[in-house]
C-alpha cells in the first residue's frame, strides 16, 4: 500500500473522531433531524443488502425493492442507491442512512425519478472510526398516504465485507 494512502486513511481517521469529540463536547445529539412519519414498514431480518435488493410488500399488491451497488457494500466508495416502486406513486424518495452505534451525519439523498417508478441517487458512506458499523436505511416515501418510512439493516467493516 502507498504511504499516501495510509497517511490519507490516517487523516480521515483522526479528523472523523476529532469531529465526534467536537460534536460530544458540545453536547449535540447528533441524530437526524426529526420527522413524522404517516405509515412505516420493515424488511424482512433476511434481507441481505450485500447480495440483491430486498423487496417489501406495503399491501393492497404495492411493493417497494431497495438495491445498494456495487456489492458488497463499503465505506469510502461511490455507493448506488435504486428504490423501485410498484403501484406507489411518490411525490418524493429519499434514503436516510443513520449509523446505529455512532453518529455519521446527516445522510439523506433525495432520489431522482428515472420513470415508471425507479428512482436512483448516490452517496459515500464515511469511514466509522470502528471495525464495523451496522446501519440502518430508512427509505422516505411520500406519497398520497403521507410520509412512509420503510427500514433496511445492514452491516460494513472496515475490511470492506
Amino acid at each position: 500500500m502507498s504511504r499516501l494512502l495510509i497517511l490519507s486513511m490516517m487523516a480521515v481517521f483522526l479528523l472523523g473522531l476529532l469531529a465526534g469529540l467536537v460534536h460530544q463536547r458540545l453536547g449535540q445529539s447528533g441524530q437526524t433531524p426529526a420527522m413524522s412519519v404517516d405509515w412505516r414498514a420493515q424488511a424482512d431480518s433476511d434481507c441481505d443488502l450485500h447480495t440483491l435488493a430486498c423487496r417489501v410488500s406495503l399491501g393492497d399488491g404495492t411493493w417497494m425493492s431497495l438495491s445498494l451497488s456495487p456489492r458488497p457494500i463499503r465505506m469510502l466508495e461511490p455507493l448506488d442507491i435504486q428504490v423501485s416502486l410498484h403501484g406507489i406513486e411518490a411525490q418524493r424518495v429519499a434514503v436516510d442512512f443513520q449509523g446505529m452505534e455512532m453518529d455519521m451525519g446527516y445522510l439523506r439523498p433525495t432520489l431522482s425519478p428515472l420513470g415508471n417508478g425507479h428512482y436512483q441517487a448516490g452517496i459515500v458512506l464515511p469511514l466509522c472510526t470502528t471495525r464495523q458499523m451496522h446501519w440502518r436505511a430508512t427509505v422516505l416515501i411520500d406519497d398520497m398516504r403521507g410520509l412512509g418510512a420503510i427500514d433496511f439493516a445492514f452491516l460494513t467493516q472496515r475490511d470492506g465485507g
